[in-house]
Formats: structure tokens, C-alpha cells, sequence
């Protein structure tokens, strides 16, 4: 209950998403796949690329995830941009109730 007006942005939230064992399984087969198929689809000639990551209120456990996910692609040299589409207004919902 603490952690509902905060995002997946703040360390707490992440530390409770990443927290068992299979949110741990699913980021490391996650990026895995994510590893072995962007140099093909540079390789094809493509040059952007949207991955959309969701979940029931889209403001602690997809942000968190997103947030992983960019943070990989930045460490491998990939330009990355991030919106979390719903997180502010579902925030702004939870401090308000």
C-alpha cells in the first residue's frame, strides 16, 4: 500500500517488482531475446523499433520493466526513448485517494 503513489521509477518499487524470482526469469529471457534479435533487425535495415510493455495500472511494474530495459539497450550503445504513457495520471489517481 505504501508504494502506490510511487512509479516504477523509484528504487522501492523496483526492489518489490525485482524482488522474486520470476520477475528475475522473465528480464533475463526478456533481454536475452532482445540481444540475439536487434543486430538482425538492424542488419535488415530497420531503424526503429517499438516495444510496448504493459500491466494493469501502468505505473509501477511496466515502468519498472521499461526502465530495465532501457537501462540494457543504453549499455549496449542503442538510442532509446522512453514514455510511460500512464504512469503520471495513474500516479496523480493514487495520491488522491
Amino acid at each position: 500500500e505504501s508504494l502506490r503513489p510511487l512509479t516504477g521509477e523509484h528504487e522501492l518499487v523496483r526492489e518489490y517488482v525485482f524482488g522474486n524470482q520470476m520477475a528475475q526469469d522473465f528480464m533475463e529471457k526478456y533481454l536475452d531475446l532482445l540481444e540475439y534479435i536487434l543486430p538482425k533487425y538492424i542488419r535488415e535495415g530497420k531503424t526503429h523499433l517499438v516495444i510496448g510493455i504493459g500491466c494493469t495500472g501502468g505505473q509501477h511494474r511496466s515502468v519498472a520493466i521499461a526502465e530495465r530495459v532501457g537501462g540494457f539497450l543504453k549499455e549496449h550503445d542503442y538510442t532509446i526513448s522512453i514514455k510511460h504513457r500512464d504512469a503520471a495520471k495513474n500516479q496523480k489517481r493514487a495520491i488522491a485517494q
